[in-house]
């Protein structure tokens, strides 16, 4: 029997006998031997395989010759390009004719090409599929669908790389999930576009086409498209070209100047933050091991009128770094801080310029933290700050150490240098200087009278010993995103003033001072105690009444507390607070949580530690119960307490609580009743405070024991805030 040898006519690939595609470059092959013509017609030229050649594969397509024939007739034609379907190559030996066969064979033939005109022409006719990157329904593709792309100008890239990859992958195929590590990867040179064929044995399946452009003028940029992938999937489109969607597009030239309309300042300011987005990444905090904190990405974004004109302006802090620099090595802190870059951008006749980049303009406490701050006179505009250490251009000598602190405020023009001082800091004492001049310290503090308008935390060292500030940086991604949020919407047409909303951030006020107190008759004693109170930082928007009530409130909670505690005296009989903090542990669904510790001291050996919870209303300021914050009745917050502390006895055994009996007792005697300072919400959830003495010894101390958890944190555990005072 004769055996029959398949040959793609597009690249010349040896096909299987019963093959529909030709597994090298995808080409559909004709499905039945009666539609094959025989090796006598096979071409005796190669196929056109730009397209193909443009695809950079692990196998080059190459062009297989026609088996040679002893009585081979005259070649045909190539596969008309474009054809949906290139007939394979048979190699067996061409059979005599009779002149009826040849008379009949031409006028077959004559048909034949009038029917594949029709066919190239219906097919030059036919549009390609366009679709646009980002787009949400998926596009159906096959194996032979060949994909386009354009770049943002809407041309033809030239130079890219093609990933594929599984979004929702799990369990052994979560390599796909991602383009780093997805195996279907190819570069594509020329304008041919690319088929799926082109990755090799892909499942059928949902993915995600990622597309680079890598040539010399590309940006760099992943653009997605997701499709749909069978092999033989019949909804597939033949062609299918991607292009931007309408804001990526440049924009057209308008057929007049008249015409041509400026965008606005917020179109801008939102192009400008897209590109430091795809540049360094949204907005974000990470923790190292030791308890370190660091934004990254766009760290901060505000909208700030510095020159008093009506446009604002665009103050911008990102981060180079997308880790902590090791502590193993010299001078990691400063190579933190140094990632961090601070800018101010203008609107001026129809573009955006960069108008403040100085360097030293975060403001850096001992041990490595920084802020990003603006400062202000009452009634003035708003300026800018930078410190300089070591650098100063009065005359210093080797012994001293410098800081120079210069304010810059903005002219519509320019960021200049308004007031700019100088301490010279030596043993003996500090020099001063005001814009280059000697001056008296007290002078110097005099001309100083700017104070902190917007505060948001870029980096936290573990060295200044704060407990858990996830918040803050939660606070300082959410003030920033929320800008951004802003100017997406403006930029298509919404008014920004209404499209921004108030996010919040918490700034600590803390003093460590010497408090006088007395164990009994001629028994006095001084130490050192912490007075400190949290602040609600307001940005992005109008701060609602209750903000100024609540921070009026715990300020004066502590300078009351500490007025009493410097007026007491053993003879009083009362307790003295040694030390009092009234901490924000919580900002949400506009109301604010806030957990108080003082160690309170009435003579004797040792006092007590007392924590309390309070609530309230962000909108109006007022106190609220703990049912009425957390929308919570009073019963079940006693059953949720009662379930917390019984497992928070089950890996905790008390000292004094031995029996079942012992336990239910001590939790019917504190919840039955449990008023509402017991409770306070953090980050890890709701928390119940029982003082020392309630659930054991007053060696087993105080306990504050989540009773409903939140972000993976468990019931029975207890806060990270641990005793500050006692």
């Amino acid at each position: 029997m004769e055996r029959h040898h398949m040959f793609c006519t597009n690249c010349g690939n040896e096909l299987k006998e019963g093959a529909r595609f030709c597994p090298r470059c995808g080409t559909p092959i004709a499905s039945t031997p009666s539609d094959v013509p025989s090796a006598a017609q096979a071409p005796t030229t190669p196929v056109d395989t730009a397209a193909q050649a443009a695809v950079d594969t692990s196998a080059p397509a190459t062009t297989a010759p026609a088996p040679a024939a002893a009585d081979a007739a005259p070649s045909a034609e190539a596969c008309p390009a474009g054809a949906d379907a290139c007939p394979a190559v048979d190699t067996a030996a061409a059979q005599p004719k009779s002149r009826r066969g040849l008379v009949v064979g031409i006028v077959v033939g004559i048909v034949a090409i009038i029917v594949a005109a029709v066919i190239g022409a219906s097919f030059f006719l036919k549009q390609p599929t366009t679709v646009v990157y980002g787009q949400d329904d998926p596009v159906s593709v096959s194996l032979i669908t060949r994909i386009r792309p354009q770049g943002v100008d809407g041309t033809p890239l030239t130079t890219y790389t093609v990933t594929l990859v599984e979004p929702d992958a799990t369990g052994d195929e979560t390599d796909l999930s991602s383009a780093a590590t997805t195996p279907y990867k190819i570069r594509v040179d020329g304008e041919g576009g690319f088929r799926m064929a082109d990755f090799g044995d892909v499942p059928d399946n949902g993915y995600t086409l990622v597309i680079v452009d890598e040539s010399d003028d590309g940006d760099d940029i992943p653009r997605e498209l997701p499709v749909d992938y069978g092999e033989d999937n019949p909804d597939a489109a033949d062609e299918i070209v991607v292009a931007p969607p309408a804001d990526d597009a440049p924009d057209e030239q308008p057929s007049s100047t008249n015409d041509q309309q400026p965008p606005s300042a917020y179109e801008l300011y939102w192009d400008t933050c897209r590109e430091y987005l795809d540049a360094y990444g949204d907005p974000s905090w990470i923790r190292a091991e030791d308890g370190s904190y660091m934004m990254t990405g766009l760290c901060v974004a505000h909208l700030i009128d510095f020159d008093g004109d009506g446009t604002e302006e665009l103050a911008l802090v990102y981060n180079t770094l997308d880790d902590f620099v090791p502590n193993t090595v010299n001078g990691y802190l400063d190579q933190q801080i140094d990632g961090f870059t601070v800018e101010i951008w203008a609107y001026r006749d129809g573009q955006v310029e960069l108008v403040y980049d100085e360097a030293d303009s975060l403001e850096i406490a001992n041990g490595g933290t920084a802020w990003f701050t603006v400062y202000g006179k009452d009634g003035e505009v708003p300026a800018m700050r930078t410190d300089v250490f070591n650098d100063s251009t009065i005359e210093w000598a080797s012994d001293m150490d410098t800081e120079t602190t210069t304010y810059y405020e903005y002219d519509g023009s320019t960021f200049d240098p308004v007031l700019t001082l100088d301490y010279l800091i030596a043993e003996g004492g500090v020099q001063t200087y005001i814009d280059g001049k000697p001056s008296s310290p007290d002078d110097a503090t005099a001309a100083e009278a700017y104070s902190t308008r917007i505060v948001q935390q870029v980096l936290y060292s573990l060295s200044m010993g704060a407990d858990s500030l996830d918040g803050d940086f939660d606070a300082t991604s959410a003030a920033t995103q929320a800008t951004l949020d802003s100017l997406e919407r403006a930029a298509s047409g919404e008014d920004v003033e209404t499209a921004a909303e108030p996010s919040y951030s918490i700034e600590s006020h803390e003093e460590t001072a010497p408090l006088t107190s007395s164990q009994g008759v001629d028994a006095g004693f001084t130490t050192d105690v912490i007075w400190r109170y949290s602040e609600i930082v307001v940005s992005g928007g109008e701060a609602p009444a209750g903000v100024a009530k609540i921070n009026d409130s715990l300020r004066a909670m502590v300078a009351d507390a500490r007025a009493s505690a410097e007026a007491w005296t053993i003879e009083s009989g009362d307790i003295q607070d040694q030390g009092y903090t009234a901490d924000i542990v919580s900002i949400a669904d506009g109301i604010v949580s806030v957990r108080t510790d003082t160690y309170g001291f009435a003579g004797g050996a040792h006092g007590t530690e007392f924590i309390e919870g309070i609530f309230y209303d962000l909108e109006t300021g007022e106190e609220l119960s703990a049912s009425e914050a957390l929308g919570i009745d009073d019963a079940q917050l006693r059953d949720l307490a009662a379930d917390g502390i019984r497992t928070f006895f089950s890996h905790t055994p008390s000292d004094l609580l031995t029996t079942d009996a012992d336990i239910e007792d001590a939790i019917a005697s504190i919840t039955q009743n449990a008023e509402s300072w017991r409770y306070y919400r953090c980050e890890g959830g709701i928390a119940f405070v029982a003082i020392e003495g309630e659930l054991g010894s007053t060696a087993f101390g105080s306990h504050e024991i989540i009773i409903q958890g939140e972000g993976g944190v468990s019931v029975g555990s207890e806060t990270d805030f641990g005793t500050s005072l006692a």
